[in-house]
């Protein structure tokens, strides 16, 4: 049975030449504290040991930021806030939090929804799922790769007509009205 990585908890395979650590912890250290098999956070300890500074509130078990105490005792906050009065939310883009519009836009112009996955707002990303995986199948149905994939992407799909390459074996083998075709397409160069 091969070892497994020498940080605690977890299940990966340690690697050769990487001292007892799976390929995620290779290059991560581990607390100097003997038989502690935590990560270091700071100081060569693990948080567990010292490697985060605890609140200096008497009684308070959080730990302390931007100083000696934690946010609830007066520790400094360094992340930007909204810029709308009585906000206290984390400000993303043109400083301001979602709610208030700081989230991107979907990708489709037309669009003003938050983007949630992809770069799309929620419906646009399932559109795009959709025709992706209506490429994929006409590509696997037709036995064509990932150009005739990406190509089918990238154009109107009501205007594409599938080109029929099965039967030509070189470029001077296609048809006359399958290259005529080709050539109208807008932004493809067709090599000689």
């Amino acid at each position: 049975m091969a070892n497994l990585c020498a940080f605690r908890n977890c299940v990966n395979v340690a690697i050769a030449d990487a001292g007892g650590k799976c390929e995620y912890h290779k290059d991560r250290k581990m607390c100097s504290r003997d038989d502690c098999q935590n990560q270091v956070y700071a100081r060569n300890l693990c948080v567990r040991h010292g490697g985060k500074k605890p609140c200096a509130f008497e009684g308070c078990l959080s730990y302390a930021k931007g100083g000696t105490f934690c946010l609830k005792h007066g520790g400094q906050c360094d992340r930007r806030l909204c810029s709308v009065e009585g906000c206290a939310k984390q400000a993303h883009a043109r400083q301001l939090c979602v709610r208030h519009g700081g989230g991107r836009s979907c990708k489709i112009p037309s669009c003003a929804q938050h983007v949630r996955m992809g770069g799309y707002c929620q419906r646009h990303y399932r559109e795009s799922l959709a025709l992706r995986e209506q490429a994929t199948t006409a590509a696997d149905a037709n036995g064509f790769d990932f150009d005739y994939m990406l190509l089918s992407l990238l154009i109107d799909r009501e205007a594409w007509e599938p080109l029929d390459f099965d039967e030509a074996t070189t470029c001077h083998e296609i048809k006359d009205e399958d290259w005529s075709l080709l050539q109208s397409l807008d932004n493809v160069e067709i090599a000689p």
